[in-house]
């Protein structure tokens, strides 16, 4: 009903019968037709996911056809990155991660909130937490890096190395409840939730460091007093004084934590909140 145009432009390009603008936007395609696409260029265009909407209506009334339309283009808007792996994947990965998307844990801790699940941002960042478990590590985020885990582990069987589904499901299970327990003591966890880079943080070191940790309620003590240190010498404007104190290791941590606030999906960023909040945690500084 709708979009016919938009249809018949891509079949024309791909018929080689227009060329992009010279203003496209990217140096690789800028006025480029499609015989001068490179195959890998061709194939990116040919996994483009085109969606679908079905509309019902009463098509011999002029008035339920109006209001179709009127319904279509007022809502429609650019899908994000995570609604269109919902469109386009149905395998093992996305339904772990929106099923657990749904658990309330989620939203005890912070994470799932009436915002982030309008737009589906909080099964992206749960995509993320399940990764370092499944990786063994902390990872940068780039959204083409998570469209490749999702083909990844679509269909686990098809690994080079397979993984065990069902110990992925244990280690997330054991993981949420050691952080409900750290919330449950002082809410820590869930304050720290609006900066989900803390939180991937946090996530990170109970999921990859477990089994050297104190006991949660222990731990959350710990943590509130590690984040009262950081913004602390975060808000400070004598941070040099801070800096050759009687707490200095502490607050030479903190400002190594700080310098991952920047820039907080890199990989880098994320290395340094790991490293110095593990480092206060083991002793370094207390």
């Amino acid at each position: 009903m709708d979009g016919k145009q938009r249809l018949q432009t891509l079949f024309m390009f791909a018929n080689n019968e227009i060329s992009l603008p010279g203003d496209f936007g990217n140096d690789r395609l800028d006025g480029k037709s499609w015989e001068q696409l490179q195959p890998d260029e061709r194939q990116i265009f040919w996994n483009y996911v085109v969606l679908v909407e079905f509309l019902t209506f009463n098509a011999n009334d002029p008035h339920d056809v109006n209001q179709a339309f009127d319904r279509l283009n007022r809502n429609m808007r650019k899908l994000e990155p995570q609604e269109l792996r919902h469109a386009r994947w149905d395998g093992w990965f996305i339904k772990l991660v929106e099923s657990e998307a749904e658990d309330v844990a989620w939203q005890k801790l912070g994470v799932v909130t009436k915002a982030r699940t309008t737009r589906m941002k909080d099964v992206q960042f749960i995509s993320e937490l399940v990764l370092v478990i499944i990786e063994g590590k902390i990872l940068g985020f780039e959204q083409q890096d998570l469209d490749a885990a999702y083909a990844k582990y679509d269909d686990p069987e098809e690994l080079e190395e397979p993984i065990d589904t069902d110990d992925v499901k244990d280690k997330i299970s054991d993981v949420k409840q050691y952080l409900l327990d750290m919330q449950d003591t002082n809410g820590c966890v869930k304050r720290i939730s609006t900066n989900l880079g803390v939180f991937y943080t946090l996530w990170a070191i109970v999921s990859l460091h477990m089994g050297k940790l104190p006991l949660a309620p222990d731990l959350a003590r710990k943590f509130v007093t590690f984040k009262e240190a950081v913004d602390t010498f975060n808000d400070s404007t004598e941070k040099a004084i801070l800096l050759s104190g009687v707490d200095a290791a502490k607050y030479k941590l903190a400002e190594e934590f700080l310098q991952g606030y920047r820039a907080n999906t890199d990989y880098t960023p994320r290395l340094k909140r790991q490293q110095a909040l593990l480092a206060y945690i083991e002793g370094v500084a207390t």
